[in-house]
């Protein structure tokens, strides 16, 4: 049985540990990229090179394609881990399972139906005999990994919502540097594109499933499910909290991925460029504080399963201060030395407009403070709440950065961005914490429905 401060002192260890471990995970990959990008664009040539930057970048509606089933489950399984409710933990895992594994039977279907129609070599409008002769192959391999993917993503979420997420962290950092072993093999056989993706993308599956292996059938075998014990009470929850993080997803993607659609449309290819650059160099700064933040969603879940109101506000606290302070300092010095750092990265091509840093330099403090928050407010699963804002945020961010574009130039996307974010985002949130905080003391003040087993 672990006490309330055990509990706490136990939560406090894994929350840095997966800090630490994240943010390895993105040293370590963005140095593995350092090398095998302009090696693979070597190798492949140009037009093949291409044809991989397009499949993979489908990965990226990996996240959209649980229909946010997995948020819904790490909330659950958070929840479930403070109260040491361990068969509800199952329910929802085997549900969660039983539904993604339906998503996976419709998805491969579309694929298997799109695959006798398309001719994927045209549609990827590819030229030369051996790049034509590869695509269908490298994006048969991909499309199988990936669908094959969507059940077994379970397992993250239940590691993350145990707070144990620091090991599949090591399963993942395995993964990238073997995968980067396995492609210098390809390379120095001369394999062509099909066993690029099964290096790039299939060692790090394989890791994963033993990852999977290690957590359900040693470290957690009485969190293993059967699919008997999958419900249609647990699965209906598991949907109406997951279509609510997914229209959340989705809202959030259009809000910020507008911006370059919308100065491609007004300013033409350049502009985006011209803004893209210097954005990446703020977003780098903003992608490691994320990694110190997102460990502490499950973390505030599974403390208000235990009742632990103190330990939740402290930690909101810290983690805003935090967030605050080294956004404000790296926007700071990146403001001031960003566009000389610019220029000894990619060259005299991109001219920073200090309009535009100055911006990017706002706009990157207010996202890490909204972020700070975000995760408090996802651990408490107020969602709808989220939902509402973002709604509004990402209809008026579209509206406020064309305007502000016609006046400005480039950096009118970032300014829209910023009075969107604070008056449909940071006042209504500002507004809605000290409800959620007296929320939480007075479910604080009930006890527990049973102690927690370690």
């Amino acid at each position: 049985m672990l006490r309330g401060e055990d509990a706490a002192r136990r939560r406090i260890v894994r929350v840095f540990t997966t800090i630490v471990s994240s943010m390895a995970v993105r040293l370590i990959s963005f140095a593995i990229s350092l090398f095998t990008v302009p090696l693979t664009l070597n190798y492949l040539g140009s037009e093949r090179y291409g044809v991989w930057l397009t499949i993979a970048s489908v990965n990226a509606l990996l996240g959209f394609a649980d229909f946010g089933i997995g948020n819904g489950l790490m909330n659950t399984i958070s929840d479930a881990y403070g109260r040491g409710d361990k068969a509800q933990a199952r329910r929802a895992i085997a549900s969660a399972f039983l539904m993604l594994s339906g998503v996976m039977v419709v998805l491969a279907a579309l694929f298997l139906l799109a695959n006798a129609f398309v001719s994927w070599a045209d549609l990827f409008n590819v030229q030369s005999p051996l790049a034509r002769q590869e695509v269908g192959g490298a994006l048969a391999v991909f499309a199988l990994v990936f669908l094959v993917n969507i059940p077994l993503g379970v397992a993250p979420r239940v590691q993350a919502g145990y707070q144990e997420a620091f090991i599949g962290d090591a399963f993942i950092v395995a993964g990238r540097v073997l995968s980067a072993v396995a492609l210098l093999i390809v390379i120095a056989a001369q394999g062509g594109l099909v066993w690029l993706v099964l290096a790039l993308v299939g060692v790090p599956f394989l890791l994963s499933l033993i990852n999977i292996a290690y957590f359900f059938l040693v470290r957690h075998r009485d969190l293993l499910p059967r699919l008997g014990e999958a419900s249609r009470g647990m699965a209906a929850s598991l949907l109406r909290l997951g279509g609510l993080f997914f229209v959340l997803q989705l809202a959030v993607v259009v809000a910020y991925s507008s911006d370059s659609l919308v100065l491609a449309r007004m300013l033409g290819p350049e502009a985006v460029t011209q803004y893209a650059v210097p954005y990446q160099l703020f977003g780098f700064v903003s992608t490691f504080i994320y990694a110190g933040l997102s460990p502490l969603w499950p973390a505030y879940g599974e403390a208000l399963a235990r009742r632990d109101a103190v330990w939740v506000q402290r930690i909101f606290k810290c983690s805003l201060l935090i967030s605050f302070g080294v956004s404000l300092t790296s926007s700071v010095l990146l403001f001031l030395f960003g566009r000389q750092i610019i220029h000894l990265w990619v060259g005299p091509t991109v001219e920073a407009d200090p309009l535009l840093m100055l911006a990017l330099a706002i706009w990157q403090v207010l996202l890490n403070v909204s972020n700070a928050t975000a995760m408090l407010l996802n651990g408490t699963s107020v969602i709808r709440f989220q939902v509402i804002c973002a709604i509004l945020m990402a209809s008026f961010n579209i509206v406020f950065s064309i305007s502000l574009t016609a006046m400005l130039g480039e950096s009118g996307v970032v300014w829209g961005s910023i009075l969107a974010q604070t008056i449909f985002t940071l006042i209504p949130i500002t507004l809605y914490l000290p409800y959620l905080f007296r929320r939480i003391q007075r479910e604080s003040l009930i006890a527990p429905d049973m102690e927690t087993n370690v």
